[in-house]
C-alpha cells in the first residue's frame, strides 16, 4: 500500500509520429539502445536468416556486446550496426524506420523495463518484442495494444512477426497508431511528472 509507479516518461512534444516512408523499399526495423549480452542478438541474427522477405535492421547502440553484435552481423548484408547519434537526432532516427524492435533473453526477463518503450510508443511507430511473456514491459505492451509479442530465444516466431509486419502496412499502421496514443496515456510527461509530484508531496493524483 506504501508502493506506487510511475513510468520512465517521454517528451512527446519532441518525439513524434511521421509519415511511413516505404516507397517499395524494403522494410526497416530498428533497435536504438544497449547493445548488450542480456538482449541476445543472436536470436535476432538467427530470425533474419529465417526472413525471406525484404527487410533491413539497424543497430544503433553501444554496451558490452557490441563487438560481438557486430561479430555476429558481419555476415549479413541487411544488417547495419552504428554508435548512437546524437540527442537531437533522435526523433528523427526513430521516425526512420518502420518497425522498432525490443529484445531480451530469457535470463534477463524482469530485471529492468526497457526504456526505450516510451519512445518507440511515441514515435507512432509499431514494436516487435521478444520477451517473456510474464514480466511488466510485456504487460504494459500487451496493454498498448501496439506491439506483437513474441517468446524471447525463438527465431522462428520472431521472423514470423517481422514477416507479417512487412506484408501488412495496414496492420503497422494501427499498431502505430495505438501506440502513440497510448504513449500520451501511460508515458507523457508532464502527466507523469505530476502523479510523482503528488506521490512524493501528497496530493491528488491526476487522472
Amino acid at each position: 500500500s506504501r508502493m506506487a509507479t510511475v513510468y520512465n516518461w517521454v517528451d512527446a512534444d519532441w518525439i513524434t509520429p511521421a509519415p511511413e516512408q516505404n516507397n517499395g523499399r524494403p522494410t526497416r526495423l530498428l533497435y536504438a539502445g544497449n547493445l548488450g549480452y542480456t538482449q541476445g542478438f543472436g536470436t535476432l541474427i538467427d530470425a533474419l536468416r529465417l526472413v525471406r522477405s525484404p527487410v533491413e535492421v539497424e543497430l544503433v547502440g553501444e554496451g558490452n556486446a557490441a563487438g560481438e553484435v557486430r561479430r555476429l552481423a558481419a555476415g549479413l548484408d541487411n544488417v547495419r550496426v552504428r554508435p548512437p547519434v546524437a540527442r537531437a537526432e533522435f526523433p528523427s532516427l526513430l521516425a526512420s524506420a518502420d518497425a522498432h524492435l525490443v529484445l531480451q533473453r530469457r535470463a534477463a526477463a524482469g530485471a529492468n523495463f526497457p526504456s526505450k518503450i516510451a519512445s518507440y510508443l511515441a514515435s507512432g511507430r509499431p514494436i516487435i518484442a521478444s520477451m517473456s511473456d510474464d514480466v511488466p514491459a510485456t504487460e504494459t505492451l500487451r496493454e498498448s495494444r501496439a506491439a506483437l509479442v513474441v517468446p524471447p530465444e525463438s527465431p522462428r516466431e520472431l521472423a514470423e512477426a517481422i514477416e507479417l509486419l512487412h506484408r501488412d502496412p495496414d496492420l503497422r499502421d494501427a499498431l502505430g497508431r495505438r501506440g502513440r496514443i497510448f504513449s500520451h496515456q501511460r508515458f507523457e510527461r508532464e502527466a507523469a511528472l505530476a502523479r510523482l509530484e503528488c506521490e512524493l508531496l501528497g496530493g491528488e493524483a491526476p487522472a
